[in-house]
């Protein structure tokens, strides 16, 4: 990447992290401050990563009198998700037991008494072309699958909070 591309080039004082691909890959290259930086071959988590820098800058820009701006942009989260597994263990069972069409009409019943949908929303139809929880051959497949799409939620809440204290 030419370095006139990147954003301490374009006038910026620093960069948390800029990844010059969408993905978290061996071939993705990333620079943090204009430099290339290196993924941890280890317990790398995307979310963490942005977060952990930009709590970094702010830190460091607020320590200062000068203004500043910060945009933490997350990827779009698209399968395969990771997750730990002390985050994804907690939900496992809950969602084996439980399949996808009883957790939907449960969410709708909250969200209604909570006020956030009107009484006589509906839920969209299932397609015909997914089995019923009770029919489906990989429901161990499907219930990890769940547990780390819930685990994304509170996980990326939890780091956003971080970022706002």
């Amino acid at each position: 990447m030419k370095s006139s591309a990147t954003l301490v080039a374009r006038s910026f004082a620093g960069s948390s992290l800029q990844l010059m691909s969408a993905t978290a890959s061996e071939s993705a290259s990333a620079y943090l401050d204009d430099q290339p930086w290196e993924f941890p071959e280890t317990g790398f988590f995307m979310t963490d990563a942005f977060n952990d820098h930009a709590v970094e800058f702010l830190d460091e820009a607020t320590a200062g009198e000068k203004p500043f701006f910060l945009y933490v942009g997350y990827l779009a989260p698209h399968w395969p998700l990771h997750a730990r597994e002390e985050t994804t263990e907690p939900y496992r069972e809950r969602y084996r037991n439980k399949g996808w069409v009883d957790w939907r009409q449960a969410r709708i019943k909250r969200q209604k008494e909570m006020g956030l949908l009107p009484e006589n929303a509906n839920l969209a139809p299932v397609p015909k072309s997914i089995p019923d929880w009770s029919d489906d051959p990989n429901k161990d497949w499907q219930a990890e699958r769940m547990a780390v799409y819930k685990w994304r939620t509170p996980r990326s809440k939890e780091r956003q909070d971080a970022l706002a204290a």
